[in-house]
């Protein structure tokens, strides 16, 4: 199944540029790996136990996981925790054919990732032709719900693939983020019709739900000094032109220059905003919501 043409996940199947400036700028993956590994360890310490021990099989279910950067990080730690590749056991899916062969191509040359992945399946998650294919020790949704109906059946199906002695991630981004702030504004905007998600939907479904989940708020950073000249003043440079067009997920000389205007001023209010908090370049404040969803027995009274 091959992503939409013209659709908001387009850019980072066909313009890989894109993500790319966004990853040189921000945190974002560093932090959300060391956050995930902390809670793993201090919140759920029967998963992180069962992680270290090599005689046990472990099964990791990554839903939407695109070309797999954070999530081949994530393993990548846990057989560094593990000293061994030994009973790890990886399940992928995603929409795009294209991001799949990429990460099948990534781990090829990489004798520990490659021996451990047992599938990657193209499909949507909604798709009654997927299914999570084995109980997992670990299901992360990394911001994919973005893509996927926040419903309870949805919600129920992913919850319904974790091991009882497992647990699932999902992280989004929180309303309180300026990522948010920005997306909400301009998404419908540059697609007419859309409708920005947010983490804090997904606990209102699971709340209705009557599923047991705890949440965080994890807090990273992108530079978007790119944007902006020496004087402070709206200018930017081509990787500022990426970064822009990675926030409206539109190349950004295509978008009209009403748009162009309205968010420069935008982008510069929050730049100020985040400056008197302390931040001496301009920056924009990702707050990311990170739902943790336990298997029955991991479940706290």
């Amino acid at each position: 199944m091959a992503i939409e043409k013209g659709s908001q996940q387009e850019v980072f199947q066909m313009h890989a540029d894109v993500f790319g400036a966004f990853l040189r700028n921000t945190d974002q993956k560093p932090v959300q790996l060391a956050a995930t590994l902390k809670g793993l360890r201090t919140e759920f310490p029967a998963v992180w136990s069962r992680v270290m021990s090599p005689d046990k099989e472990f099964h990791g279910v990554f839903i939407g996981a695109g070309n797999g950067v954070p999530e081949r990080m994530l393993v990548k730690e846990m057989i560094t925790a593990r000293g061994s590749s030994s009973g790890i056991n990886v399940y992928l899916m995603d929409t795009s054919q294209q991001l799949g062969l990429e990460y099948l191509m990534a781990v090829q040359g990489d004798e520990q990732l490659s021996g451990i992945t047992r599938e990657y399946q193209i499909h949507s998650f909604e798709s009654d032709n997927y299914s999570i294919p084995h109980p997992a020790d670990i299901a992360l949704a990394s911001h994919v719900f973005y893509y996927i109906p926040i419903d309870e059946a949805n919600l129920k199906k992913f919850s319904d693939g974790i091991s009882p002695q497992g647990v699932g991630l999902i992280t989004l981004q929180s309303e309180t983020s300026d990522n948010f702030a920005i997306r909400s504004k301009y998404s419908p905007k540059v697609y007419p019709g859309s409708e920005e998600r947010y983490g804090e939907e997904i606990s209102e479904v699971l709340d209705a739900s009557g599923i047991d989940y705890k949440s965080q708020v994890v807090e990273c950073h992108t530079d978007i000094s790119s944007c902006f000249d020496e004087r402070g003043g709206f200018n930017p440079n081509v990787e500022g032109k990426l970064l822009l067009s990675f926030l409206l997920r539109a190349s950004w000389d295509t978008v009209s220059p009403a748009i162009q205007h309205e968010l420069a001023k935008d982008l510069s209010v929050i730049a100020e905003k985040n400056k008197l908090v302390g931040y001496e370049k301009p920056t924009m404040v990702f707050r990311d919501l990170f739902v943790w969803i336990p298997g029955v027995d991991n479940k706290q009274p």
